[in-house]
């Protein structure tokens, strides 16, 4: 290389040197953010302005699997990445695979306690008993813990900044959830799956705005008048002795901003349990949207349903998942065909999904039903359980012929 050469060559490093060290420190700390924390690390290397950026970034992602293939040497890398932080940490992502020693953890929380956390998420593989230093973190907005036991200190007040809550797979009693949902002021989503000990629900959150709950529980009381979003999927059937008569208004009595409700798995048959509401406990003048899985050859659940459907008049999207019952096939009591239209009019309705179609008579009723009910319906888009099977010609032909309320409404198998 010639020495005019190397001169543009040094230059050129120069400048590309000296535009990133000049870039504002805002901006390194969202380079910084974006990048695993073993590459965000090895940034001290492009300059002297950029050697000690990355222990002051605001926000730590950790992966187990992408630092250090020992335990050793990850407890020995957490330790120093929190020793040498300067200033404060926002949020705090730890994810581990084939780290199950707890006693870090205990010493990690204590360390964020006093830094001002505000998101805090801990994906684990092994169950942990969360310390009594998480609980004075009254900077928290977001939780997100897996595999993690919770057992609230007797003099715990409440996280007043908290919006945010997400527990997987996770220990916590029926009471223990309640205290923590109910002294949580700001709570607006809050998730739940898979959680343990936990069978009897009682939510009581005035601002929440979204709830997912996937689980086994017997019981579910929800007292949240802003709830937007509702998810519930029920994972065991209801049994006799196990439930008590009327969760309808229990469970959807105090839910009247609702605008998207979905319910899966066995949660409609919990509903229907027992004998129906003479009155639905509310109408549901914002709901939009729904989706649930029903047996329609349940005449309890398709009673429910039709309750529903009278009591939100703005529907707009149906989405449906047909579960197999004992009379789904061989035919059963026809609930649809005898309703007067009037009763149930699906005046908005535009959308509807049926997902598991079966050639039967509750079925085809119900299909029924809805095309000479809804107005202004665009399309009912039906689909089975394995869509490699071909459709009956016989039954598309069936299903063409029922009458339309709606001049636009198409059929479609998918």
């Amino acid at each position: 290389m010639t020495p005019e050469h190397k001169r543009r060559a040094l230059n050129s490093d120069t400048g590309e040197a000296d535009m990133l060290s000049s870039l504002p420190e805002v901006v390194k700390d969202k380079i910084l953010i974006l990048l695993p924390i073993k590459e965000a690390g090895r940034t001290s290397i492009l300059s002297r302005q950029w050697r000690y950026t990355w222990s002051s970034i605001p926000e730590l992602t950790i992966r187990d699997g992408s630092c250090v293939a020992s335990n050793g040497l990850f407890t020995k890398l957490v330790d120093e990445i929190l020793f040498l932080h300067q200033g404060p940490i926002y949020k705090f992502d730890l994810h581990t695979k084939n780290f199950h020693d707890s006693v870090p953890y205990d010493r990690w929380l204590l360390n964020l306690s006093r830094n001002e956390i505000r998101e805090l998420i801990l994906q684990l593989r092994f169950n942990y008993k969360i310390p009594s230093s998480l609980f004075s973190c009254q900077a928290l907005t977001c939780l997100h813990l897996s595999n993690c036991t919770i057992k609230l200190p007797h003099d715990f007040e409440g996280f007043k900044l908290l919006r945010t809550v997400k527990l997987e797979k996770s220990t916590v009693s029926g009471n223990e959830l309640e205290k923590l949902v109910s002294s949580s002021p700001l709570l607006e989503s809050l998730f739940l799956r898979d959680f343990n000990e936990c069978i009897i629900l009682n939510i009581d959150a005035p601002n929440l705005k979204n709830l997912v709950v996937l689980g086994k529980f017997i019981d579910i009381q929800l007292w949240t008048p802003g709830l937007l979003t509702l998810w519930v999927e029920l994972k065991v059937k209801p049994v006799g002795n196990h439930h008590r008569r009327g969760k309808l208004a229990e469970a959807l009595g105090h839910i009247p901003a609702i605008e998207k409700l979905e319910m899966h798995k066995h949660f409609v048959a919990y509903l229907a349990y027992g004998p129906l509401l003479e009155k639905f406990p509310v109408k549901f003048d914002h709901l939009k949207e729904i989706c649930f899985s029903i047996d329609l050859s349940d005449l309890k659940a398709a009673a429910l349903a039709l309750s529903l459907f009278q009591n939100s008049p703005k529907l707009k999207i149906l989405d449906i998942r047909f579960l197999s019952g004992a009379d789904s096939l061989s035919g059963g009591p026809d609930f649809w065909e005898p309703i007067d239209r009037e009763d149930c009019s699906f005046e908005h309705l535009q959308t509807v999904n049926i997902h598991n179609f079966l050639p039967s008579r509750p079925m085809f009723s119900f299909v029924r039903f809805v095309l000479s009910a809804a107005p202004n319906l665009n399309e009912l888009t039906m689909s089975k359980e394995n869509s490699d099977e071909v459709v009956d010609p016989t039954t598309f032909k069936q299903l063409l012929r029922f009458k339309r309320a709606s001049a636009n409404a198409e059929i479609i198998f998918v």
